[in-house]
């Protein structure tokens, strides 16, 4: 019997445990955490199937495995990891193993910025049309909890980070898309070039019968067509002859017009490239035009992705949480036409305003500060707006914004920074943050 050991017990680690244990290949499974055993009753159904556990390191038992499997969360140097490959142990992870036992159509999204919104968007669309339909990976659900669960007929829109990717080995996406590869993560990768090969990863594997749609616009992706990549190409962007375009007001795939731009459901310059992306994907999966254009209009924003919190006394309050890097920033700022109350700020990623200041200038009238990167934030961008410093306090935050804020103005949560420095993550940060703005205004 082959030995697994999973490093990480959290939701992927034990998804990836329970399909090792009840699989076709099913082994002797080892979950490794450095956390705290928690009181779990899923934990105790996981050792019930057999698998063992140990918490509050990782041992030597980790390396008696045959092949280690490694959770999206943990960093590749740790020192176990590096005394796994030293001794030529196989190192894999969720997705490889997800994907061996998935008999569908899988259409794998990556990208800095927009990952979630179009992998939401196409199982949104797929679903409206009929299809049978799955939405997983980095957008919260594990993909081997639903992989054996997809028929030879479904469709599983899968959300990949840069983290899901660098250990695949075989994973083979029938569609793949590369929206766009902005700084992030730079604590991890030595280099913007190190981070977008990471994303390049999902189409190592596609073959010539497979399609990769790519953002012909993004710098880091537009030498694709030079590579001696297999798959049909498919590109789109806003600038330019692409596979995917606006001609004369309408979103437009391979000379088909689809659907005005107006009617898409989802705001902004940035949605508009994630809607183009995705209309690319589902004719590539046989969608028609008007399922298509259906499932555009009626999808709409996410939370705390530009999602309309309210108006209230002519001032609309936007929640964009999930901006947690200057690229991020950018699109939002670039999603109004009204002038802008900016709040932004939380745990800094050694970011570089300089290239925003600009449309900084341009877009927002006064910014509120906010967390850790706060004062460097006022520091970068003085001059070019009024500043209002939040400290560490979002509600001191929110209220300096309601003060300054005047009738047919946005006020805009979009923090280009995580947010580990005063929440959980960013959804409790926009979870507050739309609490505190109702609370306000009587909602």
């Amino acid at each position: 019997m082959k030995k697994f050991a999973v490093i990480g017990a959290g939701r992927s680690g034990r998804a990836v445990a329970r399909l090792l244990l009840q699989g076709e290949e099913r082994g002797d499974v080892l979950l490794s955490d450095v956390a705290p055993e928690p009181d779990d009753r899923e934990i105790e159904e996981l050792r019930e199937l057999g698998a063992r556990f140990e918490f509050g390191g990782h041992t030597g038992a980790v390396l008696e495995a045959d092949a280690i499997v490694i959770s999206p969360g943990v960093p590749p140097d740790i020192p176990i990891l590096r005394e796994a490959e030293e001794r030529g142990i196989t190192i894999t992870n969720e997705i490889e193993i997800a994907a061996s036992s998935c008999r569908g159509r899988v259409i794998g999204i990556t990208g800095t910025n927009g990952k979630t919104t179009t992998t939401e968007l196409i199982g949104h669309c797929c679903r409206r049309a009929g299809r049978e339909t799955q939405v997983a990976g980095n957008v919260g659900i594990p993909f081997s909890e639903i992989a054996p669960e997809v028929s030879p007929e479904g469709i599983v829109s899968l959300e990949l980070s840069s983290f899901q990717l660098e250990k695949i080995d075989r994973f083979r996406p029938d569609v793949a898309l590369l929206l766009n590869v902005t700084p992030d993560h730079m604590d991890r990768y030595e280099s913007l070039e190190e981070y977008a090969a990471a994303k390049k990863r999902i189409a190592r594997n596609m073959r010539e019968e497979d399609v990769l749609i790519y953002n012909s616009a993004d710098r880091q992706l537009a030498s694709i067509p030079e590579s001696d990549l297999l798959p049909q190409l498919r590109s789109f962007s806003l600038q330019g002859e692409s596979d995917a375009t606006v001609e004369e007001g309408w979103l437009a795939v391979e000379g088909e017009r689809i659907i005005p731009v107006e009617k898409i459901g989802i705001r902004g310059p940035h949605n508009l490239q994630n809607s183009m992306a995705a209309a690319l994907a589902l004719r590539a999966v046989g969608l028609s035009v008007e399922e298509i254009a259906e499932g555009l209009e009626s999808f709409t924003a996410l939370p705390h992705r530009l999602e309309e919190i309210g108006r209230f006394g002519g001032v609309l309050w936007v929640n964009d949480s999930k901006g947690t890097n200057t690229d991020a920033l950018r699109q939002a700022l670039g999603s109004f036409e009204e002038p802008i109350i900016l709040i932004a700020g939380g745990r800094g990623k050694a970011n570089d305003y300089t290239p925003l200041r600009d449309l900084v200038r341009k877009r927002v009238r006064a910014m509120v500060t906010l967390g850790e990167e706060g004062p460097a934030i006022a520091e970068a961008f003085r001059g070019d707006a009024e500043i209002a410093e939040g400290g560490m306090s979002l509600e001191k935050a929110v209220d300096l914004a309601a003060e300054i804020a005047r009738e047919g103005e946005v006020v805009l949560l979009s923090p280009a920074c995580a947010s580990f420095d005063m929440f959980r993550g960013f959804a409790d940060r926009g979870d507050q943050f739309r609490r505190l703005v109702l609370a306000r205004n009587g909602g």
